[in-house]
């Protein structure tokens, strides 16, 4: 059982610490969860004006959580590897334009989110997570994906949406386990021709980006339940999607003369919507 603390004086000495120094020079307090023992196990801070994140947060060792959006956090602290037990890191609408080396050591986070910040170069570090099943690190600044991404054996949600990315690496098609991918308002005008190897795929949304064609393979994708290919550059619509069951569709925003009047079950509602209703 977990609980809600507000009196800093019912924390352990070595935590009590982080948390005074974390809160120095903020506005309001963070939010904190703690365990029977009362150790930290959550730290949330909402628009606090926390500039930092001091490297006593080793001190936390029992932390789960850690949840922050502020807009003055530049980084964070390599000591942050040390906390063996960190499952989900959420930040968001920050400054951090790189991440810790170290953080590839944090071998349970499962839930990793680097959202709204200033991220140009996709953190190679990350890779080595091997538990990670969702990434989030959309409105970053990123253009490309290094191959090492293919690695993330047992990721399911990929959320790239706004960055600057031009295009996929093939190891990308390696991602057996992927349920959904978000690459929306991107400068991507290829897809990796094995694109359809990524076959237990639910939901992808492309739409915003610069695709001219989609590979064959695409036919491949027997579990896809939502595609979104809205504004870009497609000038026929694309034959291995007409027969595909899906329960929705959008293509609207292409220069395509042609659409037909259902695909697969799926109803044209509107030119270049489609949806399938029971």
């Amino acid at each position: 059982m977990s609980r809600q603390i507000e009196d800093r004086n019912e924390l352990l000495p070595d935590e009590r610490e982080f948390i005074e120094e974390l809160e120095a020079d903020t506005e309001k307090k963070v939010f904190i969860d703690v365990n029977e023992d009362n150790q930290i196990i959550r730290i949330d801070s909402f628009d606090c004006g926390i500039k930092k994140i001091p490297d006593t947060i080793e001190n936390i060792k029992m932390l789960e959580r850690f949840f922050i959006s502020e807009h003055d956090l530049e980084y964070l602290p390599e000591t942050i590897s040390n906390l063996k037990f960190l499952k989900t890191i959420e930040i968001y609408n920050s400054k951090i334009k790189s991440l810790p080396k170290s953080l590839g050591k944090i071998r349970e986070i499962f839930d990793l989110t680097i959202a709204g910040s200033l991220l140009e170069i996709f953190p190679e570090q990350i890779c080595k997570l091997g538990k990670l099943t969702m990434l989030n690190l959309s409105e970053n600044k990123i253009e490309k994906l290094p191959p090492c991404i293919g690695s993330l054996s047992s990721l399911k949600f990929l959320y790239l949406h706004k960055n600057q990315i031009k295009y996929l690496p093939d190891s990308i098609c390696n991602l057996k386990n992927l349920k959904k991918i978000s690459l929306n308002n991107n400068q991507i005008s290829k897809l990796p021709e094995n694109i359809g190897d990524v076959n237990n795929l639910l939901e992808i949304n492309l739409s915003n980006n610069n695709l001219k064609s989609i590979p064959d393979s695409y036919s491949k994708l027997k579990y896809l339940m939502g595609l979104d290919l809205s504004n870009n550059n497609l000038t026929e619509f694309p034959e291995q999607l007409k027969k595909h069951q899906f329960a929705y569709l959008y293509i609207f925003g292409n220069p395509i003369k042609h659409f037909p009047r259902k695909v697969g079950k799926a109803k044209a509602i509107k030119k270049g919507i489609y949806k399938y209703k029971k």
